[in-house]
């Protein structure tokens, strides 16, 4: 799983719920190259999608350019694709598939910003060792100013900041632990108490091995909603339930969708995310929603949305149109109480 990857695809505007629910599926099983080749089922079973759902999403992903076939096959029968996560409008990001980041010398592989940190012309003590006490994992990092670029949040990776950060405790002494960094990246509260009790914790548990998943969780967390207002939980309680794990909680956007998915019937957009999620065709162009919606209503069986499409289609003031729909409909799925007119 990567963090950065999950990061990414969070934050982009698919344009379609269960599409969005497909890349963040990719997502949680691709690798820090932003690859990843889970099967079908996998994804099946982490979106709740059907099977023709789930291809349907892949195949729009592809056609928008959230995600490219590398074209290598994986798997036993060497039947599962591999996928590439892409920003489908080409444009060089700061959080996102490795070659496109724009933290990245092209020529060297290396930062511009750590070249110029690290050489001895700015006064900073270079790294003679080769080495550092800072690991060199990825991070995240809200940058002051920082633009939306096809709704992707612009965070800079912090892998240049640690090698900063360790040129600057050479500087003035002892260094970091994981634990303390830990400790100073959680946000400032009356919730921020018994650091000591924490550090037992952590040692308890070792969880210096998993220190950069933590932080980077961490980072990704004070920059919610959730957090922002003030509702992060105490330092111990977050390490005793190992919230990392948990992964990101939705997107403002996403909380939006799925209240709107909630009475899909009463609109256009949530009527054709449904109509995705169980399978049903796309709406043509040229298509009346109140048409459309006759087919989406049958798909998910008795409802709510059943009454809804007859009321409205008996109000329409078209005997025709009203016949059409209890004839698509058909009895099973009739009130007990509807009789034609």
């Amino acid at each position: 799983m990567s963090l950065n990857a999950i990061t990414w695809a969070r934050h982009q505007k698919v344009g379609k719920g269960p599409a969005k629910s497909i890349l963040m599926a990719l997502a949680d099983y691709a690798s820090e190259d932003f690859e990843a080749h889970p099967s079908i089922e996998t994804m099946q079973g982490w979106s709740e999608q059907n099977r023709k759902t789930v291809i349907s999403n892949l195949k729009y992903l592809q056609d928008k350019g959230f995600i490219v076939d590398t074209g290598r096959r994986v798997g036993k029968t060497g039947s599962i694709p591999v996928y590439r996560l892409k920003n489908p409008t080409g444009k060089r990001v700061e959080v996102g598939p490795p070659d496109e980041l724009s933290t990245s010398d092209t020529k060297s592989g290396t930062s511009k910003q750590s070249q110029k940190r690290n050489g001895t012309e700015n006064g900073t003590v270079p790294n003679s060792t080769g080495s550092s006490t800072v690991s060199d994992s990825k991070q995240y990092r809200k940058r002051p100013g920082s633009s939306t670029e096809n709704g992707t949040q612009n965070y800079q990776l912090t892998v240049i900041e640690q090698k900063e950060q360790c040129a600057d405790q050479k500087t003035v002494g002892a260094p970091t632990s994981k634990f303390e960094r830990f400790w100073q990246m959680w946000p400032q509260s009356p919730r921020k108490v018994d650091k000591a009790d924490c550090r037992k914790h952590w040692e308890r548990h070792n969880l210096d091995v998993k220190a950069e998943v933590i932080i980077a969780h961490l980072q990704a967390m004070k920059l919610t909603k959730q957090w922002k207002d003030g509702f992060e939980p105490a330092p111990e309680t977050y390490l005793n339930g190992k919230r990392w794990e948990d992964g990101l909680p939705p997107t403002e956007e996403q909380l939006a969708a799925r209240a709107e998915d909630a009475e899909w019937w009463l609109d256009a957009s949530a009527t054709e995310r449904k109509g995705a999620e169980m399978g049903v065709r796309a709406r043509n162009a040229e298509e009346p929603v109140p048409y459309y919606r006759v087919f989406v209503a049958k798909a998910c069986g008795r409802g709510p949305w059943i009454d809804y499409v007859l009321k409205h289609a008996e109000k329409s003031g078209s005997p025709k149109f009203y016949e059409w729909v209890r004839t698509q409909l058909g009895d099973a799925l009739l009130p007990p109480d509807d009789y034609a007119s």
